[in-house]
């Protein structure tokens, strides 16, 4: 009886429903199945710019912190969050780590407590970028679930966010409501705050990395989770600190069999952004690649691409089932490169721009010319497969259609949208307004399961 093999990502499902064998030399007649799922992300539609001031907390373009609004009018909701000093241990590892110091002082743990003393900060550097607010309602619903975990695409919560400049370890970061809009503010909100009422779980997040998606990225500060009764009819005063450090990004996974993680200095990408930028891919070997007696030494390849959210550490959900014996009458035998996409402003689709940089270029011209020296790869274009799912696969349709000397195929699984005639229930081309109907009523954002 045959032994079942491991199930596979919609990126190797999409080269089985095609035979790759027709298409590209090399390869032989295979196929493949599975799926796989996107991070969830709220794009609010409603977002309201909330009157608020800041103490020590500065609008773009300022410098030093300033003091509160001299406004008159009376604030309502205060939301203070300070910054930790430094605790003694992390001072003397920041002296540790000075160049030229002797001895390395050890890393607290990242789980340890928010609420110690003793923080894990790795600098005193002044640090810039958004203080964001996370709320979700204090009910078993959410039990369980921090709302700095958010925002939640199906259950969009109350989420804020205001910029800050120059803040420090010492630092008092406060937000203060005001119930007469006439006050002005850079505060922007999915909702308006002064209208929450009830008990609420409230979290916060000082948001200073640029090098990950997202405000989960390494040195940013979490705040405790704070549960908060509010009423829009009385003044509420939320005092918080954020007394825990994220830690570094966490380094590639253990060595496993068959597979190898490539991190590479992108020479174009670092020109651009003005500091060291990797090229970032997951390689699954085939079966028989080390094998001596094998009868094929080079090998095609298939660049694989995740959808949003992910990247090349895909290549772990796939290596048992592409490196099985089993699959090998159903799985194009190729070496498979999965590809990171992920920038810190989203999936970068390898599009060359101001804000992603020369990505693709470096792609074609940097990281395969060095993968294929690295590896045994067949280098002709119609030994070169692109594939991906969602995002992936129009960033895969693109890739092809970009740079057809590299590509010799392309294999795209429920794409984004390459026609925006029908962008969900919206003609882009046609239509007056993205949000509403020609009736005024709503559009639907995205469709959901019916039923209770």
């Amino acid at each position: 009886m045959m032994r079942a093999f491991p199930p596979l990502s919609a990126a190797v499902a999409v080269c089985a429903a095609a035979s790759i064998a027709l298409a590209v030399p090399g390869f032989r007649k295979e196929a493949a199945g599975g799926d796989t799922a996107a991070r969830p992300v709220m794009v609010g539609q409603d977002a309201v710019s909330a009157p608020a001031r800041a103490r020590d907390i500065q609008t773009p373009g300022s410098g030093a912190p300033g003091p509160a609004s001299a406004d008159t009018t009376s604030p309502k909701d205060r939301y203070l969050f300070r910054i930790p000093q430094l605790a003694a241990s992390a001072e003397a590892r920041i002296e540790a780590e000075r160049p030229g110091a002797s001895e390395p002082v050890p890393n607290p743990s990242p789980n340890s407590s928010p609420n110690s003393s003793r923080n894990s900060f790795r600098n005193s550097a002044p640090r810039s970028g958004r203080l964001i607010l996370f709320f979700t309602p204090d009910t078993p619903q959410w039990a369980g679930i921090d709302p700095a975990e958010g925002p939640f695409f199906s259950r969009p919560q109350p989420t804020a966010s205001i910029a800050v400049r120059d803040v420090k370890p010492g630092s008092e970061l406060v937000i203060e409501l005001a119930g007469d809009a006439s006050m002005t503010s850079d505060l922007v909100a999915t909702h308006d705050l002064n209208t929450l009422a009830g008990r609420w779980r409230v979290q916060a997040v000082l948001d200073t990395d640029f090098t990950e998606r997202g405000h989960a990225g390494p040195g940013n500060l979490v705040s405790e989770v704070l549960t908060v009764d509010l009423d829009p009819e009385r003044r509420d005063e939320i005092d918080g600190t954020l007394a825990r450090e994220l830690p570094l990004a966490s380094q590639p996974p253990a060595s496993i069999d068959g597979v190898e993680w490539i991190s590479r200095r992108s020479a174009l990408l670092s020109d651009h952004f003005g500091r060291d930028v990797p090229l970032r891919a997951g390689v699954v070997l085939p079966f028989g690649y080390h094998d001596l007696a094998f009868p094929r030494r080079m090998w095609p390849t298939i660049y694989v691409v995740g959808g949003f959210g992910g990247n090349h550490l895909d290549a772990l959900a796939d290596a048992a089932a592409l490196r099985a014996p089993e699959g090998r009458g159903a799985i194009p035998q190729a070496v498979w490169v999965y590809l990171d996409a992920d920038t810190p402003w989203g999936h970068s689709g390898f599009c060359d721009s101001d804000a992603n940089g020369p990505i693709g270029r470096a792609l074609v011209t940097e990281l395969i010319p060095f993968l294929e020296q690295r590896f045994r790869l067949i280098s002709r274009t119609d030994a070169r497969v692109v594939t991906g799912h969602s995002s992936g696969g129009w960033t895969s349709l693109h890739l092809a259609l970009t740079y057809p000397e590299t590509f010799g195929a392309c294999f795209a699984s429920a794409p984004d949208p390459v026609d925006f005639s029908a962008f969900q229930r919206t003609d882009l081309y046609t239509d007056g307004n993205l949000h509403t109907e020609d009736d005024g009523s709503e559009t639907p954002s995205f469709r959901t399961i019916l039923g209770p």
